[in-house]
C-alpha cells in the first residue's frame, strides 16, 4: 500500500464515551505512524467523528448568513422574483446538498434555521413562497429513498422486506406504491 505521507489521516468514529478511549490509540503501516484528526471534509461535507454534523452545519449556516447579507445589500436593485430567485439559487442549495446527512440536526440547529428562513422572508419581502429548507431536504430525501427502491439500487439483502405493489390497471400509482412488511415483535 502506496501512502503520501503528511495527507494519509485516519478518523475514529463513535460516541464520544467511546472515542475517549481511543485517545491514544495510533494507527501505523510499514513503520510510518499516521496522523489522526476528528474531522474532515469529504465531497463539501464536513463528517466529524461522533457524526453529529455540528461542525458541517455551522459551516453552512456561516456560508449562508454572508450570502443572505449580500442579498440584502444589492435588495433595493431587485425585484421580488430576482430576489427570491438569488435566494432560491444561492442559498438553498448550500443546505440541501447531501440532504441525508442532514437530518440529524438537532432542536437548536432547526431553530437557527427557522431564523435564517424569517430573514430571508423579510429580505425578500414579497408576497412570493419562500423555500422551507427543512421540508425540501426531507423531499429530497424521500424522493431519492423512492428512486433507490423503484430503480433496484438497494442492496440484495433488501429484497425480501421491501417491495413494490403492481397491479394490471394503468393507473398513475401503479409500481409507486411500497409494501412493507409488519414488523413482529418478539420478547423473550
Amino acid at each position: 500500500m502506496n501512502l503520501k505521507i503528511g495527507k494519509t489521516e485516519t478518523m475514529w468514529f463513535g460516541t464520544s464515551k467511546r472515542l475517549s478511549k481511543t485517545q491514544n490509540m495510533k494507527l501505523s503501516v510499514n513503520s510510518t505512524e499516521i496522523n489522526s484528526t476528528n474531522s474532515y471534509k469529504y465531497l463539501g461535507v464536513h463528517l466529524d467523528s461522533t457524526l453529529l454534523q455540528s461542525n458541517d452545519f455551522d459551516k453552512k449556516y456561516k456560508k449562508c448568513i454572508g450570502r443572505l447579507k449580500l442579498l440584502y445589500k444589492v435588495r433595493s436593485y431587485l425585484t421580488v422574483k430576482a430576489a427570491h430567485s438569488i435566494y432560491t439559487n444561492m442559498v438553498v442549495p448550500t443546505f440541501t446538498y447531501c440532504g441525508v446527512v442532514n437530518m440529524v440536526w438537532n432542536r437548536s440547529q432547526l431553530v437557527k434555521l427557522d431564523r435564517l428562513l424569517n430573514r430571508a422572508k423579510r429580505i425578500i419581502n414579497g408576497t412570493v413562497k419562500v423555500p422551507d429548507i427543512k421540508n425540501e431536504i426531507s423531499k429530497r430525501a424521500v424522493v431519492m429513498t423512492f428512486q433507490c427502491i423503484k430503480n433496484n439500487y438497494l442492496p440484495s439483502v433488501f429484497d425480501n422486506y421491501l417491495t413494490m405493489m403492481s397491479h394490471n390497471k394503468a393507473t398513475r400509482n401503479n409500481n409507486c406504491s411500497l409494501i412493507i412488511p409488519k414488523v413482529k415483535l418478539e420478547c423473550t
